[in-house]
């Protein structure tokens, strides 16, 4: 394992291919002292001698298993031994001195719950989130935050109100998207410290109050109702427009108005409850005059 030298127990009971932890002078502490103090070497020591003596049965306490989903870190003597973490496969610890933390590197989900926030143009709204989030840094999660996941969910419940009351309605509606994005590295500047990633940010529920949705309602439907209104009246301009060249056209053109006429007539005899009285052209003329 890189940055780490594996050595070999004092009875030589370590199989082929299990990975072992360096002791005394080869971990790496969290202040950058290679060598532990005099008390911690005899600790050290005397674990050793603990292990020797009780064997066989102090193999039944001295290995640990770090599964494929996870990082080890150990503490020895309250001070970190192990960086980078442990990788998963079976380790070796001293008993008494060494604490093995494991940390989970999987991606979690968790649900920011329902909450009021006022909009800038003073609207309550109730909003909830999905977070998903990945612990890529084990030791700064470890060391940096006492919980991490309690955290990460707190911060994110306030980081939405922050940022939500400085948006008016209208925009978290249309942004929705957008927000979430920005929203999402908002968070990520802080958590890189806890060393955990919000990988997604999603709302998943944008709620208004009923007064507010009846007036979105209404402001809506009078929006429809105009626009329709704008459309007739634009068409029956245009049908007046085309009625007005027709009549014209007919007026221009003497034979064209009684065949208008012979087709008005045809369209009224096919009806069997019409009755169709004939009245020359001549003599509605001579009225019109």
């Amino acid at each position: 394992m890189k940055d780490q030298r594996d050595v070999t127990t004092p009875l030589n009971t370590v199989p082929e291919g299990m990975h072992t932890v360096a002791t005394g002078g080869g971990g790496i502490s969290a202040d950058g002292d290679d060598n532990l103090d005099i008390l911690g070497l005899i600790f050290v020591f005397a674990s050793y001698i603990f292990v020797i003596v009780t064997f066989p049965l102090s193999m039944f306490c001295v290995f640990k298993v770090v599964r494929q989903y996870e990082r080890g870190i150990i503490l020895r003597l309250g001070k970190l031994h192990t960086d980078p973490p442990l990788r998963p496969g079976l380790w070796f610890l001293l008993p008494f001195v060494d604490k093995l933390e494991i940390v989970d590197v999987r991606t979690r989900l968790f649900t920011v719950p329902k909450q009021q926030v006022l909009t800038k143009d003073a609207v309550p709204i109730f909003v909830d989130a999905v977070v998903y989030t990945r612990t890529n840094n084990p030791i700064a999660s470890l060391l940096n935050v006492s919980n991490v996941h309690l955290s990460v969910e707190l911060l994110c419940q306030t980081t939405i109100r922050s940022v939500l009351s400085n948006m008016e309605l209208a925009e978290i509606l249309t942004t929705r998207d957008l927000t979430a994005e920005f929203l999402q590295a908002v968070l990520n500047d802080t958590t890189c410290r806890w060393g955990v990633k919000v990988e997604r940010f999603e709302f998943r529920d944008i709620v208004l109050p009923e007064s507010t949705q009846h007036a979105i309602t209404a402001e809506s439907d009078a929006t429809r109702e105009s626009r329709t209104k704008i459309l007739q009246a634009e068409s029956e301009e245009k049908a007046a427009t085309y009625i007005r060249r027709a009549a014209l056209s007919l007026a221009d053109a003497p034979g064209a108005m009684q065949l208008k006429s012979l087709q008005t007539l045809t369209d009224l005899a096919m009806h069997e409850k019409s009755t169709v009285v004939v009245v020359p052209i001549d003599l509605l003329g001579n009225r019109s005059n």
